[in-house]
């Protein structure tokens, strides 16, 4: 008897050595590592400009006229980087907020509609431990609310007398809809939400479940939750988007690729139905894979957003 408690504990003592070795892996894959935007231009060569041809040389332009400055501010004790650019007779201002791993000038071909086509200012930021910002952790759009919410405010001193939206892919999307919690100017007016998860938590799920299908996924994530609030500060339950646009009456658009198989389109069904049909508009965009709404559908996601803004007379 005494033998089978020992095998036992021993047994289970283990099991508990690899569900923390694994925790510690996914928070250091997921949190930890360096994203492919800390090299900004590398980034642009390999996935922007592959995705949308001439954007490169569209930046480079903008950069060597000056209509597009760089500015970099302390926020949390960090620095962190953006581009702007002022449009001539602008009444609007976006911030946009770019995605897991990429850069600021990931956004600029959204930026580039912006700025061209709806007439606005526009403001880019690298979210901390990409781009030029400095950090040493993906916050997973989190924490990267605070900075968001600099930037903001930041905005209004460019920009002044200017209504502000916000627009975000991915976990830029999530980090602008994660600011919906706190207290916002009243010059903010809109967020355009293009293929957000609905919480950490449901995208880790999913993301462990299609990829290490041999982990057992609620106590790995258990344990990598635990992991990421021992090393972060924040758990992956409590870094829920659903929650966050639960606490205000901002209206949003909400993006989805109905073939996206990085955050599943249930993500975005969760977040619509979380706010009452008035708040929250909602475009399925037909084959589209993650963040590939507008390269698909360029024409037409230039006039959602311009109907999201008459619709909410914005």
């Amino acid at each position: 008897m005494e033998m089978t408690i020992i095998i036992c504990l021993s047994l289970l003592a283990a099991f508990l050595v690899i569900m923390i070795v694994v925790g510690y892996v996914l928070v250091n894959t997921g949190i930890f590592r360096n994203p492919l935007g800390l090299d900004e231009w590398a980034f642009v060569d390999k996935v922007t400009n592959s995705e949308y041809p001439g954007t490169k040389d569209w930046i480079t332009s903008k950069l060597n006229d000056g209509t597009i400055k760089e500015l970099s501010v302390v926020c949390r004790d960090i620095k962190v980087h953006a581009y702007y650019a002022a449009c001539p007779g602008a009444v609007r201002t976006v911030v946009l907020t770019h995605g897991y791993s990429g850069c600021a000038l990931q956004m600029m071909p959204y930026a580039r509609m912006w700025f061209e086509q709806l007439h606005c200012n526009i403001l880019v930021h690298d979210l901390p431990h990409h781009g030029q910002s400095q950090g040493t952790m993906t916050q997973m759009g989190w924490y990267d609310r605070f900075f968001l919410l600099n930037w903001i405010n930041k905005a209004k001193e460019l920009f002044p007398n200017t209504d502000i939206y916000l627009q975000g892919l991915s976990m830029g999307s999530a980090t602008s809809l994660n600011v919906l919690r706190e207290q916002l100017p009243a010059e903010l007016k809109g967020v355009v939400a293009d293929c957000s998860f609905s919480s950490v938590w449901d995208l880790f799920d999913y993301q462990i479940r299609v990829g290490y299908k041999y982990l057992p996924t609620k106590i790995s994530l258990f344990f990598a939750s635990t992991i990421c609030y021992l090393r972060c500060g924040w758990s992956f339950r409590e870094a829920s988007v659903v929650e966050s646009i639960k606490k205000s009456d901002v209206p949003v658009l909400f993006i989805h690729g109905d073939a996206d198989r990085r955050v599943p389109v249930s993500h975005v069904y969760k977040l619509y139905n979380a706010r009452p049909s008035n708040l929250s508009s909602l475009w399925i965009t037909k084959d589209a894979g993650h963040g590939c709404s507008l390269i698909l559908y360029p024409n037409d996601y230039c006039k959602k957003i311009q109907q999201f803004l008459h619709e909410n007379q914005l």
